[in-house]
């Protein structure tokens, strides 16, 4: 799922038990040898009743449960869920039609109660979203990439900058997955090569900046990179896991993500060099996060403001290890908030740490909101998990039964779908969603 993401990692499920059974042995004794009954068999009438005249059953057929979600993914204010028939629902913020695909492409409308977004765009079953600030594209399963709601910057690539509330088809064939951000939207191709339009003020597009306003790139151009296995993009920056094991950078280098110290915005893309084989990377506003094979760590590199990096030191870092990982555990995904980070671990359980303004490590000592003044790792009180989704400064786990939990920021209705109830709509304690 796009928006966001870690890859998945190695942890060693369960084996299955293929022995035979042994336990208690079949009975082998002899067959009963007693005298068979010789009565008379019973001569009674068969009963003449009259046959059963009550009314039909008038219930009502309440029809099969609903079907269980699959996968999550996120964007800064809104949340989706895939089910296993491949339909997605999504909930928030629905500006310029990014999810309803409202007649009113300038309307600042919300969705609180989750939305088949597959259904509104009239999607091939199985696409995959992934979310912008105020636009949307989905990669279809015959790798098309189709893209609709704001585009000021040209970030739905069909060489204008006219908003759309009806699907546009940027690029045709060949797309395995796609990332976005605020007005920017990149594409990682079957060939390993990545194009990116949009928003590029700080490069982000992997060309150098335009010489004036708006620093739109309307169409897809090639990032010139090496050949690629994932994508990624995060707040004016956009990062690939590379074939090689590393990752490579562009755009906006505040904070350190893209190199050490915090310089100008960066193009051509840099090569961050993680000493391992890397996943693929999350991105945050300033900071990243990748996990290293194969020791599972989970390295953060960029900004540790609110210790979002995983390091006790407030300061901007190198490819650091978050954790070492967490003892007899592997990290199964990485998840990098605006200003936080979570992990789903492979005994899932998730854990969260830094910044807490939309209360989205739950469970912290840091107030809720606030802003944390230590290192400090918050278990999420939820069931079990399988999947893991990040937007800007909430979150939402997905359960193994199938149903989503969310927590943190839900003023544009992003973490539950509905009004939490709270003056500032924040949720610390994780909710289920109503799907």
């Amino acid at each position: 799922v796009g928006g966001a993401g870690g890859n998945l990692g190695g942890g060693t499920g369960g084996g299955f038990d293929a022995g035979a059974d042994a336990g208690g042995s079949a009975d082998a004794g002899a067959g009963d040898a007693g005298t068979r009954d010789a009565g008379t068999p019973d001569a009674g009438k068969p009963d003449a009743g009259p046959p059963d005249a009550g009314p039909p059953d008038a219930g009502v057929d309440a029809g099969p449960p609903p079907k269980p979600f699959v996968s999550l993914s996120a964007g800064t204010f809104t949340t989706c869920a895939k089910r296993f028939d491949g339909v997605t629902f999504c909930w928030g913020e629905d500006a310029f039609g990014s999810l309803s695909g409202s007649p009113d492409p300038a309307a600042w409308n919300f969705q609180q109660a989750p939305l088949d977004v597959t259904a509104a765009h009239a999607l091939p079953p199985g696409s995959e979203l992934v979310l912008g600030d105020y636009h949307a594209c989905a990669v279809t399963p015959q790798g098309q990439l189709r893209c609709w709601g704001d585009n000021s910057f040209g970030g739905l690539g069909d060489g204008t900058k006219v908003n759309r509330t009806a699907p546009v088809t940027p690029i045709a064939a060949g797309v395995v997955a796609a990332a976005a951000d605020y007005g920017e939207t990149c594409a990682l191709l079957s060939d390993g090569g990545v194009s990116c339009f949009g928003y590029n003020n700080n490069a982000q597009v992997g060309t150098p900046v335009d010489s004036g306003p708006p620093n739109a790139q309307p169409f897809p151009v090639h990032v010139a990179i090496p050949p690629a296995k994932s994508i990624a993009v995060g707040s004016s920056i956009a990062c690939a896991g590379l074939a090689s094991g590393g990752v490579a950078c562009w755009g906006n280098n505040l904070g350190g993500v893209i190199a050490a110290p915090a310089a100008a915005s960066s193009s051509p893309p840099t090569i961050v060099s993680l000493g391992f084989d890397a996943g693929a990377p999350s991105l945050g506003t300033r900071h990243a996060c990748a996990q290293v094979f194969p020791s599972g760590e989970v390295r953060c590199w960029g900004s540790n403001s609110n210790y979002q990096s995983g390091s006790s030191s407030v300061s901007s870092i190198a490819p650091f290890a978050a954790f070492a990982p967490f003892p007899g555990d592997r990290v199964r995904k990485i998840c990098a908030g605006g200003y936080s980070t979570c992990v789903l671990l492979s005994d899932a359980g998730i854990t969260c740490f830094g910044e807490n303004q939309g209360c989205q490590l739950t469970n912290a000592s840091t107030a809720c909101p606030g802003t944390p003044v230590s290192l400090a790792m918050s278990h999420v009180a939820m069931g079990p998990a399988i999947d893991l989704a990040c937007g800007g400064d909430h979150a939402c786990g997905l359960e193994r039964d199938g149903g989503v939990t969310c927590w943190g920021n839900n003023g544009n209705y992003q973490a539950i779908g509905r009004d939490a109830g709270s003056g500032v709509n924040l949720v610390a304690t994780p909710t289920h969603v109503e799907l």
